[in-house]
């Protein structure tokens, strides 16, 4: 009859078969990692493409080269911008920081919260819903509210929103969020003609 093993020496091999290493999982630092540099990633990619399609071949050969380094572009933005060495000319760190903060705008805009345009607004409803949309990817969100359009009239919003076509902030692709400073204008606008019916409803009141 074979020797039994002691009981230590069964424990001892339970023990043993846990120490086997089991297969290297990522770190949470390491994913995040990863996940903040394929968002960089992207933002620079979207921003890039919106550039040439309103700037055309200029941007496109400035940061062509760029392309699917953009973790390492972005390094060398950081060292550009503190004013240290770094392999990007004046020209390509210009486009690097426009291309990645029309990426951002583009990225915000999609997480813009649908708002109920007032069935008042009938044919100009889907156009004032993007330009809100739009006008949150500016950073501008607080310009196109429910309170303000209760605000300001259709007829009043007309001109608003045909200028806002006119200096394509309803245009299709990506090229829209280059508008930056037509936004501005546009919501400033928007903004400055709903303060005034506020002031004027104040004053029926009084």
């Amino acid at each position: 009859m074979p020797d039994q093993l002691p009981p230590q020496d069964s424990q001892q091999t339970a023990d043993h078969s846990n120490d086997r290493v089991s297969p290297a999982q990522p770190s949470r630092d390491q994913s995040h990692a990863t996940l903040e540099r394929d968002r960089t990633q992207q933002v620079f990619r979207r921003g890039y493409r919106a550039l040439v399609e309103q700037l055309g071949s200029k941007v496109a050969d400035t940061l062509r080269g760029w392309i699917r380094k953009e973790d390492q572009l972005v390094s060398e933005v950081c060292k550009h911008a503190k004013g240290e060495s770094s392999r990007l000319s004046d020209q390509e760190y210009e486009a690097a920081v426009q291309a990645g903060r029309v990426g951002r705008v583009l990225a915000a805009a999609e997480h813009a919260q649908p708002i109920q345009v007032p069935q008042a607004f009938g044919d100009q409803r889907k156009d004032i819903d993007l330009l809100a949309t739009r006008f949150h990817g500016f950073g501008l969100g607080k310009a196109i509210t429910v309170d303000n359009l209760r605000q300001i009239s259709p007829a009043q919003m007309r001109p608003l929103v045909d200028n806002a076509r006119k200096l394509g902030l309803l245009d299709d692709g990506l090229g829209w969020a280059t508008k930056t400073i037509a936004a501005k204008c546009i919501a400033h606008d928007l903004v400055h003609a709903v303060e005034k019916n506020r002031s004027l409803d104040r004053g029926a009141v009084r």
